[in-house]
Order: C-alpha cells, then structure tokens, then sequence
C-alpha cells in the first residue's frame, strides 16, 4: 500500500489523512530527555546517526506517516562562519567567529541519509529556517520573538538586512537542495517570527527569499511546505512564496481557506495547547477538522505549530489511532 503521506502531496486519493507532527520528536518524549543527559543539543545535531535514531523512533511509536529529521534551524548558519550555543531556557544563539568556510557542510542532509539507509520505509522531511527568522537570531544575538531589533535593522539599515537576508538565502536553499540529494520527500520552511512585520515588509521577504527557496526545491524535483506564525490574515502575501502546501495554525478555518483558494496543499492546524490538556476535546476536534477536509486531496493533519513539552506521548499516540480510523 502506497504510503497515504506521499499520495496526499501528489494530491492523489488515498484512504485515510496522513498525519505527522511539528516537534514530534523532543522534549515531550521520554527517550529524548534521556539522550539529552548523554548528548548536548549540539552534539545531537552533528551526529546523524543519532538525529535520525531521535527522528524515527517518535514516528515509529506514534505511528505517524511521516517522520521530521531531527535537527535544528540554525545548523546552516554555521556555514557562514558562526558557532552556535544552545542555552537553556534561551534558545539558540548565533556567534561569528570567522568568515565563511571552504567546505559546505548539511548535518540536516547527513542525518536524512543515514535515515534513508537504516529506516528506508518511512517518509522523511527535511527542513529549513526562514531566512528573516535566521536572520533575527544573527541582529539580536537570540531569539527575537517580536521581531523588536529586526524591525529596526529593517527600518533603519534596510540595505544591510537585504545584504544579509540575501546571503543565509544562498546558504539555505544549498542545505534544503543537499537534503533533497539526501532522500528527503518534501522540505519544510519554518518561519517562526514573519506575522510580526506589516504587509508590504511580509510581501517584500517572501518574494525576496521564500518564493526563491520554494523554486529551487521544485526544480529539484521535490515539494515544499510553507510554515509561518500570525499570518493567518495574509493569505494572499504567503501564498506569494508558491510553496506546494501551506501549514496554517488554528486561528484559521482550513474549510474556508479550501473552499476559497480551491487545490491548494493545506496542513493543519488543531492548537496544541488542547492537546496538552485534553485527549478527548483533541480527538473531537481532530475530526471535525479532517471532517472539513475530506474532499481536499491535498490536505495533511498536523497541529498548528509544535507539541508542547508537557504533552503526555500516550495521548498524541492514541489521536494518530483515531485520525487513522477516519476513512476518507
């Protein structure tokens, strides 16, 4: 039987909605806490045997159809001669300590073909930061989840922020082409912090970077999903990055977005804070979600962003069960 996930992004029938997850392998899981006593964050994102162990065994207990390397957005910056710290309670942080290296190097890629060669019979998506969402972590040393030091890099040096939007865009669509090399289906592009700029800068990033990354990966021969935070109210600029599916969060109606914008790919978008809390309401709103969706041959049930830490793996395990059971 042809895996229901593959079918779905060639928008072919299949018998029942494919599902995965946004950070389906992490802090949630007890496996993964228990490596993190072993392996820093850094030393699991250079080893591939390890990431892609980490990647495979969420999907093989949650019985998605798909599974995610597991990775970090920031690795490919350090192609750009920055080291980065994972610091607890922080996140990540850029540092440069020299110019760019000689040598291109994709631990994203290496980690999905040690995946492709040990767990051959699963899906796997590789992803990518947004280059605005890279470049916030280089202006403000960290995260900048309200954008506050890019905007004002933006307003103030926009030529220097293009210059270097412009560069992590060369630098990433190089890491998603070696992943696609690498096996993986599909690259997902995370743009954790685009719904905190206006409409014209959302367009201006999209068509500048986005839009550029999503054709390099069609030209590749692969399909590209579009992930991207508060922009539930700029449909038609994110439609602008052409990206073969769009992940949206829960602040949207996927029916109404369907019906309105015919075949295009959707993912989504059940709030992950509902199933932290309630196993129940999630299933019930699970359902009434692909209920929507039954007729949208291009639709992938995801939440609308990534699971919560405290979420019990038991409850995300028995969901996958009862999405499965849906027939389309």
């Amino acid at each position: 039987m042809v895996n229901p996930f593959k079918l779905a992004l060639e928008g072919k029938e299949h018998d029942h909605t494919p599902v995965w997850f946004m950070r389906q392998a992490g802090r949630y899981m007890e496996s993964y806490r228990q490596l993190r006593k072993i392996y820093t964050m850094e030393q699991i994102c250079h080893l591939p045997d390890i990431s892609s162990k980490i990647a495979y065994e969420a999907a093989s207990y949650l019985e998605t159809d798909a599974a995610i390397i597991f990775s970090d957005i920031m690795t490919p910056l350090e192609n750009l001669g920055y080291k980065i710290r994972y610091i607890e309670n922080v996140g990540p942080v850029p540092e440069k300590y020299n110019g760019k290296t000689d040598t291109f190097i994709s631990y994203s890629a290496n980690a999905i073909r040690h995946f492709v060669n040990n767990y051959s019979s699963t899906p796997v998506i590789g992803f990518i930061g947004g280059p605005l969402t890279l470049a916030s972590y280089i202006v403000s040393k960290g995260p900048d989840r309200e954008l506050k030091h890019t905007k004002t890099e933006l307003i103030k040096r926009e030529n220097e922020l293009l210059e270097l939007l412009n560069e992590i865009t060369e630098i990433v669509i190089r890491d998603a082409l070696s992943q696609i090399e690498a096996g993986a289906e599909v690259i997902q592009i995370f743009d954790s912090w685009l719904g905190f700029l206006d409409s014209d800068y959302v367009d201006m990033i999209i068509k500048n970077t986005v839009s550029k990354i999503t054709e390099e990966i069609r030209n590749k021969g692969a399909k590209s999903i579009y992930f991207s935070t508060g922009t539930s109210g700029m449909l038609e600029s994110v439609k602008m990055a052409n990206a073969d599916f769009l992940s949206l969060d829960w602040k949207c109606s996927l029916k109404e977005i369907s019906e309105n914008y015919g075949n295009i790919g959707l993912q989504g978008n059940l709030d992950p804070t509902i199933l932290s809390l309630s196993l129940d309401r999630s299933i019930e709103r699970s359902i009434k979600i692909i209920s929507e969706m039954r007729d949208h041959k291009k639709f992938i049930f995801n939440l609308g962003h990534g699971i919560l830490p405290e979420t019990n793996p038991e409850n995300v395990r028995i969901l996958v069960k009862k999405i499965h059971e849906v027939i389309q």
